[in-house]
């Protein structure tokens, strides 16, 4: 950049001068940010003893033939355009792939290990940026440490599938740093890495969509760079500055259009389930909820059932004026403690697109949502207390005391809920213990029962979530699985009905009624059921050896005949559909001699 250009970038609020850090504290920041990454990944450590969850670890590792065979060069072809439980995150499969290449099925240690890696590099990283970005060393410390040591973490550090979380985060952090560098010195290059790191990002998990905002609040504060002017020079610069994301706001609308498109046919729930005025109403409680467990995080569980509309609104007035107390406050100090406003907005708006008010799932909130947000309490939790030691001169000593208490206290309440994730049955037995109703965690339990063979106890816990919620689809699928396998038949049916009724509906449920169907000689009823499974467009053999065999035995021979006939002529590779018409070409044969 020339002289002129870079006077010109000056006034116009691009430029931002730091002061150098002094010869003597050159190398305290590295220190700090090398005990902050140790430290976290000894306490982490603990998660090394676990095992994988029977609960999104199969769809993306364990049961997912594209990852668990390592990187083969289809596997990397396949992760670019696959959408797995309902995301289109190509470099966390590519993530995942690469551990199952070094470590494969039978060490999970290793997977627990990067993520352990990664969420210690990230909280040495949000100390880099915080200090880089304001100078204020012992608060941008804090803000890592309580980051980095809180019981919330627990969730995207212990659960391999959440792998999206801590490695986006790590782009997400490295595109902060690149942005501080690129207001220090304008340059398209910096920019363009910013950029890079922003698509990297992205391309594991889609909440970072919320970072060019996160963007403008860094340049109100600490970066400085609408301060000092009034008017319409303030209307100008804040202009410009907007005008500078707007290549990363295409990114983002980009990557909000991509993953509606992979969430809206399975797992985006309709107005219907939940309207929105009741999406409103949890997404108030929500945020409450998030901040009560910042300040006591106890009862975290792996799942946290929607109440739906049992939630009344009459419950969350108070949370909605709370909101709005603090939200009146933090506007009212915007200029004499503008971290306030920065962190309240950070923890508001970052949350906007798992608040619920586009439902995922059958989730109220989630504790893996608050790794990145809850940042902005910690900023607001750190400014502020430095703040008021600045104050303080007699009580210090007292003051440190008890912040260095308060953080011990944090990472001992995040190696005890490290210890819950140690296996699945003890995940979902610690979930339904500190929650009510949680039919989701009973299902979890009973399924996890039921891989395992344990019948009883499965059927036990499929009961107790059907207890919960009568209109659980999954749950009466699940049920009527097991009491298939008692040669309970009769009772299987009605189940699998009920599960199909409810939404459970595809080519397996139905192939499933039809089979058990066959087996109570309810041959007609059979047959609907396997045509009902083909309507879905698959060519699966087992449906259409279902639909002959019924054909058969109601007497219409030449039907299925020409059925398997049919069937080869679209897929040829069918050998089991090329058995069973010879046999019954054979047999036609006979009884036509």
């Amino acid at each position: 950049m020339t002289s002129t250009h870079a006077l010109h970038a000056t006034q116009a609020g691009l430029v931002h001068d730091r002061p150098p850090a002094r010869d003597d504290q050159r190398w305290l920041p590295v220190a700090i940010a090398a005990a902050l990454a140790i430290i976290t990944a000894c306490l982490f450590a603990r998660s090394l003893t676990g095992s994988f969850i029977g609960y999104d670890d199969n769809d993306y590792v364990t049961d997912n033939p594209h990852v668990r065979t390592g990187l083969a060069l289809a596997n990397i072809r396949w992760a670019a355009t696959a959408v797995v439980v309902a995301n289109w995150h190509p470099l966390t499969l590519w993530s995942h792939q690469l551990d199952c290449q070094f470590y494969g099925l039978d060490r999970p240690w290793g997977h627990h290990l990067t993520n352990v890696a990664l969420h210690a590099a990230n909280a040495a990283l949000l100390f880099a940026v915080l200090w880089r970005a304001s100078r204020d060393i012992w608060p941008s410390a804090l803000v890592a440490a309580l980051f980095a040591w809180h019981p919330l973490r627990v969730e995207s550090v212990a659960w391999v599938a959440e792998r999206k979380d801590v490695l986006s985060t790590l782009f997400w952090f490295l595109m902060f740093w690149a942005y501080v560098r690129y207001v220090e010195k304008v340059g398209i290059w910096r920019y363009a890495l910013m950029a890079a790191m922003f698509v990297l990002a992205l391309m594991c998990k889609p909440m970072p969509v919320t970072a060019p905002f996160v963007l403008l609040l860094l340049d109100y504060w600490p970066l400085g760079r609408m301060t000092g002017i009034r008017g319409a020079a303030l209307a100008l610069r804040a202009g410009w500055l907007v005008l500078e994301k707007l290549p990363l706001l295409v990114l983002s609308a980009a990557s909000c259009a991509i993953t509606l498109w992979a969430q809206s046919p399975l797992a985006v729930q309709s107005l219907h389930t939940f309207s929105m005025r009741v999406r409103a109403i949890n997404a108030c409680a929500a945020y409450v909820a998030y901040i009560g467990q910042t300040v006591w995080p106890e009862g975290l569980a792996v799942i946290y059932p929607h109440p739906g509309y049992t939630l009344r609104a009459a419950a969350v007035w108070p949370a909605v004026a709370g909101l709005a107390i603090v939200t009146v406050v933090v506007l009212l100090n915007a200029r004499r403690r503008p971290y306030l406003l920065v962190g309240w907005l950070w923890f508001l708006g970052t949350l906007v697109p798992v608040i619920g008010l586009v439902q995922v799932g059958a989730q109220a909130r989630a504790d893996r949502y608050t790794y990145v947000p809850q940042v902005g309490l910690f900023i607001m939790v750190a400014w502020g207390l430095a703040e008021a030691w600045h104050g303080l001169r007699a009580y210090r000593y007292f003051f440190a005391l008890g912040c260095a208490a308060a953080m011990a206290l944090l990472a001992a309440a995040t190696w005890i809920q490290l210890g819950h994730w140690r296996d699945t049955e003890s995940l979902f037995q610690h979930a339904i213990h500190v929650t009510r109703g949680n039919y989701i965690a009973h299902y979890g339990l009973g399924k996890h029962y039921a891989d395992r063979g344990d019948i009883g106890p499965a059927l036990d816990e499929y009961n107790a979530a059907l207890a919960i919620k009568p209109g659980y689809g999954t749950a009466h699928y699940g049920k009527a699985v097991l009491l298939e396998r008692k040669n309970e038949l009769k009772e299987a049916v009605e189940h699998y009905r009920r599960a199909i009724i409810l939404g459970i509906d595809g080519p397996v449920p139905r192939m499933q009624l039809g089979k058990v169907l066959l087996r109570l000689g309810r041959v007609d009823e059979a047959r609907e059921q396997y045509e009902k499974a083909l309507q879905f467009g698959l060519l699966i053999p087992e449906a259409i050896i279902g639909l002959g065999t019924s054909l058969e035995r109601l007497g219409s021979v030449e039907a299925a005949i020409q059925l398997y006939e049919a069937s080869l002529r679209r897929r040829p590779s069918m050998p089991e559909i090329r058995k069973q018409l010879t046999r019954l070409n054979s047999q036609r044969d006979r009884d036509g001699h």
